[in-house]
């Protein structure tokens, strides 16, 4: 777009007239040692030298891919090449023919690109790691598309987060539904409403009838008595004479307004519909004041009114609430194998588990005998846990 105002004119130059040789001028080194599997030798150990990983996790990742039937079968096809239809690939392979084309083999480790292939046995452990932090669904997606992969991968990191009791306590308030407005009944009294009301320590009960809203653009007298109501003003007398409004338009009138409410009252909150519960259903309660969500509770049954439920209290008996301040607890998965136990528990447990402490006069930066610094006080300091996946 810039150069659009010029008329450019292409003129030769000699080679010795260039101040600065270009790309083009230089003469191409004669290399007939190079070839192409060396190219793409040193592509992929400068790929596996920039994994975030130790050569520990390396071993072990390398291990549990031996071990793995399915991703042997993998390796296979891998190295002597994918049949052109899924339908003559083995069952345990299926997963990964839409992959083909980006998997290959780095020191005994399946690749997808520049990301792991992870094998059964350790996804589990990744998948936790990938979550330290408690760090939200995105992120967490976000570190593994930059590290790790395996089938369906997405949905064992969304299960991993949402199960997560440390995120379920701490999950923000949820959005608030789409505004239900109440129908106009069909004359006065007919529909009420009551609540208790404090004010200066006392307690008032508060009734309020349906049929009087000031959208009508009636006062509620002229509603209720079909008059206007007398004041302290001077007024002529017809104006006071009994006179029933037109309840056609009043309908017209609150129907409209209360649509134009609805529509700016679920603009403003970006609501939206949760699903209904059922009798039996876990979920933590938490009201607009409350910081955190508590429970378990569980569902009784609907209160009678749309999106209110009768649920058993944390601390016993049955509470009222809205289905806004209701999260459902996902269903727990199955317990942790015996190795994922192992890998994730913390550094330093076994010294701070024999209860013993250093004294007064022992050295502040003794060590222990896995080589984990402790202070005078006693405190294991830990090393800086870095993305070891």
């Amino acid at each position: 777009m810039r150069l659009m105002r010029f008329n450019a004119k292409a003129e030769y130059a000699p080679g010795k007239t260039l101040v600065i040789a270009d790309a083009l001028s230089r003469s191409p080194i004669d290399d007939k040692d190079s070839t192409t599997e060396t190219v793409v030798t040193c592509y992929v150990n400068a790929v596996c030298h920039s994994w975030p990983v130790s050569q520990h996790k390396l071993d072990k990742i390398r291990s549990a891919t031996q071990d793995d039937g399915q991703l042997q079968s993998v390796l296979r096809l891998i190295k002597n090449g994918w049949p052109e239809r899924i339908s003559s690939v083995t069952n345990s392979a299926k997963e990964y023919f839409a992959v083909k084309d980006s998997l290959s083999t780095c020191e005994d480790l399946i690749t997808l690109g520049c990301r792991i292939v992870i094998p059964q046995s350790r996804r589990q452990e990744i998948v936790e790691r990938l979550h330290d932090g408690h760090q939200g669904l995105s992120k967490c997606r976000e570190r593994a598309r930059e590290t790790v992969w395996w089938p369906k991968i997405s949905a064992d990191i969304k299960r991993s987060v949402e199960i997560c009791t440390f995120c379920q306590e701490n999950k923000r308030t949820q959005r608030k539904e789409p505004l239900q407005p109440t129908p106009l009944p069909e004359r006065p009294w007919q529909k009420v409403a009551t609540d208790i009301c404090e004010y200066k320590g006392k307690h008032y009960l508060v009734t309020s009838d349906y049929y009087s809203p000031t959208s009508t653009g009636v006062s509620p007298a002229e509603l209720l008595m079909g008059r206007k109501i007398r004041t302290t003003l001077p007024s002529l007398k017809r104006n006071l004479v009994p006179k029933w409004p037109d309840r056609a338009l009043i309908r017209h009138r609150d129907a409209e307004a209360k649509r134009q409410q609805a529509f700016y009252f679920n603009k403003r909150h970006g609501v939206r519909d949760l699903p209904q519960l059922r009798p039996g259903d876990q979920v933590l309660l938490k009201l607009d004041e409350d910081k955190t969500w508590k429970g378990p509770a569980s569902v009784i049954r609907e209160s009678g009114t749309q999106r209110s439920y009768l649920v058993t209290s944390p601390k016993g008996g049955e509470v009222r609430r809205n289905r806004r301040h209701m999260q459902v607890v996902p269903p727990a998965t199955p317990a942790k194998t015996e190795t994922m136990k192992e890998t994730t528990e913390p550094l330093g447990t076994e010294s701070q588990g024999s209860g013993q402490r250093l004294s007064e006069n022992d050295d502040p930066t003794s060590t222990t005998p896995e080589g984990l610094t402790v202070t005078r006080s006693g405190r294991v300091s830990k090393p800086v846990m870095r993305m070891d996946v």
